[in-house]
């Protein structure tokens, strides 16, 4: 019965469910229609911003329609003018707003140089007529000291005539009346005279030394005598001199027995050879006795030696200090006698050196004084002459002009000087005038010359200014400022023109696209005997709504249509068990001994078993449980194992696992609850409304992504517009040193880049980069070493050669820079510092050989010198 009843329930939910296949059919134009619905609905909302541009568009075309004379709906399109003319208007414009206040100008400077030079010329006929236009017949800085050498010379003179009679008084104490007497006088010279006074006591110095020589002599022969004496006294001393003659008295005794010894002629008679021998024998034995005392009394003998020579040394000096002794008392009595031939007048009145020595001494100053007063008095006369042409000026001018000369010599001066002041500022102003004069009469001839032109060029555009302002449209009187406001309008009429043609274009094409969905909607909806609105978006909308209603209806027939299918054969199967379990039922009723007509002990019956059932399957379930829980183990070590466990415990253990489950529950529930929450919204997004408000969200965003797309690329263009105008503006602007710097860094470079221009990093500081020669560009921290230090070497090269433009050459002294270069550069490099060493002294260091074998080729041609520093050195 319960399959019977689903079945039938299905029938009838199929039965209501009404499904249209033509509008199934035309799902994708039913789609189209809804889109451009949504198109038409969006330019309905967009019309007013539309008009609005129009309007907009049209208010500022306004102002152009007054300036023309047109009315507020002409048509201005036809009438724009080429662009040319409103060049010639704007230039025409602007030459008359930069002329007018030009010929203004000039016009007013020109009246004020006539006023001028009307002015300047009364000053030069005033000042002729006062004779201030010829120059004073001298400058008052002539007299500027006058006075002051007067009074100076004046002074000098009183004390000139102060030491005359001075010097007068002191030639009377002399016992002279002039000067010249005592300058005629013989008289040594104090210099002379204490020469001979150092001559006379240095002879009477060296006398007295002598005498002192000559007592000291005496006293050293006393004494050695003395010495020589008590020597003596205990015997002859075995000396040098007695110790030779005995030697002698020895050679002598031998000589004779020697010659008749070798002549073979000895005495016959024996006493006299043995009185010949014995002689000998004597001889030698004295000899011997000498020598053996000699070097006994070796001492005694040198005392007595010195003794001896220093009596004889000392006799030697107190002959030689009493010759020398009378040679100097007579070198005494010559001096003596020459030096008074020599000033024999003097000497009466002053024999005496000391005496003489004051009168030199009186007199020296006394010519001294003399020859200064004579040269103070022929200073005085050449003063006199020179200012007396500074006087007789002076008198001169106070002649001519007049002037009080009963006054004091300082104020006369002054006066004059004054006089020539006031006559050379007048004269100066006369000069100035003069030049002034000159000068304003150039200017008023360039100005005349100005205002001329400025008038001519102001008549030839009041010629031209008609006809370019008709060609605008303009009236002919328009001021220059209103057709510059003209050209303007015109400029921006162009644009607003063509905003008004695109915003009028997208008016129409509004209409011709709701008209197009007007017609299609109404021809579907014909098509498929629906009925719909009068406006278009809401009978698309409408369409639409039939069409998700079909498409639900359709998804529902889908889904109850299985469920129907399966219900009719469930329905089936149920009629076919339904008579089975009758005959079955009959027999089980036969085989319980009931009724098998009795349906209530049948039921009785049957639910009796049906709750052994159930509690047989509540045990096998328990076993099963606790089979499970139990680790697999069987009943028997189960009940084994858990006997012995308190039921309370048990009990406890069951209640917080059942609290558990319940937890587990809550959180199942509390999934399901969130799954269908979600497939909920699952439906919402699939629902046609949330459908239709995505797409629509969608062509707004894709309208905002457009004017965003817009926007970026007008300000890209814009950027990349400005950055190549920043470029060419810094290229055209670029120092030269940087310049000539980057010629020299792509010498060294051999052409790798190109150049080194400037730029701004990242936080706005002008930074250097190097220009590749694909156009690419390289920052100094990515550089390599070697190229790093080639550019810093191209910088310091080219700073050496502004310097030597601009003063002298400096020398470049390197240390192995090359180290980071490689071969090729490196012999670039080096060809660039010969090149350089043309004009400035290029010394490199290195212990490189390679830079050395590099640099040999440039020494073979005569660019560069290689020296090799000695190590040891």
């Amino acid at each position: 019965e319960a399959a019977i009843e689903r079945r039938n329930r299905l029938k009838a939910r199929l039965d209501a469910l009404v499904v249209n296949p033509g509008l199934k059919a035309a799902e994708q134009r039913v789609r189209d229609l809804s889109e451009r619905a949504i198109h038409v609905s969006k330019a309905r909302s967009d019309r007013a911003n539309r008009q609005r541009e129009i309007d907009d568009g049209e208010a500022q075309l306004a102002a152009l329609r007054r300036m023309l004379g047109l009315p507020a709906d002409a048509d201005l399109a036809p009438l724009i003018p080429d662009q040319s003319a409103l060049n010639l208007v704007r230039s025409a414009a602007d030459e008359m707003v930069e002329r007018r206040p030009g010929l203004a100008s000039a016009r007013k400077r020109l009246g004020e140089l006539v006023a001028s030079l009307a002015a300047i010329d009364d000053r030069l006929e005033a000042a002729r007529q006062a004779g201030h236009n010829a120059p004073p017949e001298a400058s008052s800085s002539a007299f500027a000291s006058l006075a002051a050498q007067k009074s100076a010379h004046q002074a000098r003179q009183q004390a000139l005539d102060t030491d005359s009679a001075t010097l007068s008084g002191r030639l009377k104490a002399l016992g002279f009346d002039t000067i010249d007497a005592l300058a005629t006088l013989p008289c040594p010279s104090v210099d002379d005279i204490r020469s001979e006074q150092a001559a006379r006591e240095t002879l009477t110095s060296q006398i007295e030394d002598q005498a002192k020589l000559k007592r000291q002599a005496e006293r050293d022969i006393s004494a050695g005598e003395a010495e020589i004496g008590a020597l003596q006294a205990s015997g002859t001393i075995a000396s040098d001199a007695s110790l030779a003659e005995a030697r002698t008295l020895r050679a002598d005794a031998w000589r004779p027995i020697k010659t008749a010894y070798v002549a073979g002629q000895l005495p016959d008679d024996g006493a006299a050879r043995l009185a010949v021998a014995d002689g000998l024998e004597m001889a030698i034995v004295s000899a011997d006795e000498l020598a053996d005392r000699r070097a006994a009394e070796a001492e005694r003998a040198a005392s007595l030696a010195l003794a001896l020579r220093r009596v004889a040394e000392a006799r030697a000096a107190v002959m030689a200090a009493e010759a020398e002794t009378a040679a100097l008392v007579a070198q005494g009595e010559v001096r003596i006698a020459q030096w008074g031939n020599s000033f024999p007048q003097v000497l009466v009145k002053h024999p005496e050196l000391a005496s003489l020595l004051q009168f030199a001494q009186a007199r020296q100053l006394a010519l001294d004084e003399s020859e200064r007063l004579r040269n103070s008095a022929n200073a005085l006369a050449l003063e006199e002459a020179q200012l007396a042409p500074a006087v007789e000026l002076l008198e001169r001018i106070e002649q001519s002009r007049k002037l009080d000369t009963t006054l004091s010599f300082a104020a006369r001066v002054s006066a004059v000087q004054n006089a020539i002041s006031r006559h050379e500022q007048a004269h100066a102003e006369y000069a100035r005038d003069t030049r002034d004069r000159e000068d304003l009469a150039r200017q008023h001839k360039l100005v005349e010359a100005e205002v001329q032109q400025l008038s001519d060029a102001q008549a030839a555009w009041d010629a031209a200014w008609p006809a370019a302002t008709g060609a605008l449209g303009l009236k002919p009187d328009i001021s220059p400022a209103d057709a510059n406001s003209a050209v303007t309008e015109w400029v921006g009429a162009r644009g607003v023109l063509t905003a008004i043609g695109q915003a009028r274009q997208r008016l129409k094409r509004m209409d011709d696209d709701e008209t197009s969905l007007a017609k299609d909607v109404r021809s579907l909806a014909t098509e498929l005997a629906i009925e719909i609105g009068e406006d278009c978006v809401v009978a698309a909308q409408m369409v639409l709504a039939r069409f998700t209603d079909n498409a639900t209806a359709q998804t529902q027939y889908d889904g109850v249509l299985p469920d129907f299918e399966e219900a009719k054969v469930e329905a089936d199967q149920a009629q076919e068990a339904l008579g089975t379990a009758r005959e079955e039922l009959a027999t089980l009723a036969a085989s319980a001994k009931l009724d098998g007509g009795d349906d209530g002990a049948l039921l009785n019956a049957a639910s009796r078993c049906e709750t052994r059932m159930a509690l047989c399957n509540e045990i096998a379930l328990a076993e099963r449980t606790a089979t499970d829980v139990g680790d697999k183990l069987d009943l028997a070590t189960l009940r084994a194992e858990w006997d012995e466990r308190d039921l309370d415990e048990v009990r406890a253990e069951l209640s917080e696992q059942t609290s558990r489950a319940s937890e587990i529950e809550s959180e199942i529930e509390a999934a399901i609850l969130a799954e269908k929450a979600a497939k909920d919204d699952l439906a919402a997004y699939l629902s046609q409304s949330e459908v239709n408000h995505a797409v629509a969200e969608r062509e707004a965003a894709a309208a905002q992504m457009h004017l965003a797309l817009e926007r970026y690329l007008e300000l890209s263009v814009a950027r990349e517009l400005v950055t190549s105008a920043m470029a060419t503006i810094r290229a055209e602007q670029q120092d030269p040193l940087i310049a000539r710097a980057g010629e020299l860094f792509t010498a060294t470079t051999l052409g790798e880049f190109a150049g080194i221009e400037t730029d701004i990093d990242d936080k706005g500081h002008p930074v250097v980069v190097g220009r590749r020669a694909n156009g690419g560009i390289a920052a100094v921290a990515t550089m390599s070493d070697g190229t790093r230090d080639q550019l810093f070497l191209a910088f310091r090269l080219a700073s050496l050669e502004n310097y030597a433009n601009a003063t002298e050459p400096l020398p470049f002294i390197a240390d192995d820079i090359l180290v980071h270069f490689d071969d090729e550069r490196s012999r670039s490099t080096l060809d660039l510092l010969a090149e350089f060493g043309k004009t400035n002294q290029v010394l490199l260091f290195t212990h490189h050989r390679s830079v050395r074998a590099l640099a040999e080729p440039l020494a073979q041609r005569g660019l560069a010198n290689i020296i090799d520093l000695d190590r040891a050195a």
